[in-house]
């Protein structure tokens, strides 16, 4: 949508949510958002929402519109828990993820996207390992019990992807994609 960042690109947040809305309705065939959020979570779930909090940060207004379709699928707000850095400590007993990032280039793993963001479920001592080999780890993450299998929701923050230069970002080399791209596989919503 046009309209979802300003001339200041800071996104609008009912805009926002509008566009979350399309691409999880989209991806999962339902025409209600509520029932669509309802393909990928239930009411008794534990949600991890892991977000971004380094370079390229998980915008506020998009944190606040996915905490709010997980409400409206009856999820408690307590039930919700949101972190980036310390995913492997307060993420660890959530029954399901919703995984949000923003999408940039990485001068060592070619991008950081759905993928790379769940590198902080690993304790920070072990983080250095998985960059070894241009990052040729970093999806064995995946299959830690911490996370393995709850993934149920990714959404990918393009509303101004970084396309060099990355992780570190520099407004120069990004621009305004204004989107979102929805999926339940991380490695398709990385490819594409």
């Amino acid at each position: 949508d046009e309209n979802v960042l300003d001339h200041q690109h800071e996104p609008q947040p009912q805009v926002l949510r509008s566009v979350l809305d399309r691409a999880v309705c989209l991806l999962s065939g339902e025409a209600d958002p509520v029932a669509a959020w309802r393909r990928y979570f239930q009411p008794d779930d534990l949600v991890g929402l892991k977000t971004n909090e380094m370079m390229l940060k998980t915008p506020p207004a998009l944190s606040a519109a996915m905490r709010q379709r997980l409400r409206d699928v009856g999820v408690p707000a307590g039930n919700i828990h949101e972190t980036d850095r310390d995913a492997h400590r307060l993420l660890g007993k959530c029954t399901a993820l919703l995984n949000t990032c923003g999408f940039k280039s990485h001068w060592l793993s070619g991008i950081g996207g759905a993928v790379k963001n769940y590198l902080t479920f690993v304790p920070p001592d072990e983080r250095p390992h998985y960059h070894d080999n241009y990052c040729a780890n970093v999806g064995t993450v995946w299959g830690e019990p911490v996370c393995r299998g709850k993934t149920r929701l990714v959404v990918i923050d393009l509303l101004r992807p970084l396309f060099n230069g990355g992780p570190q970002v520099n407004p120069y080399y990004q621009w305004d994609y204004k989107g979102l791209l929805v999926s339940t596989d991380p490695v398709a919503a990385d490819t594409v």
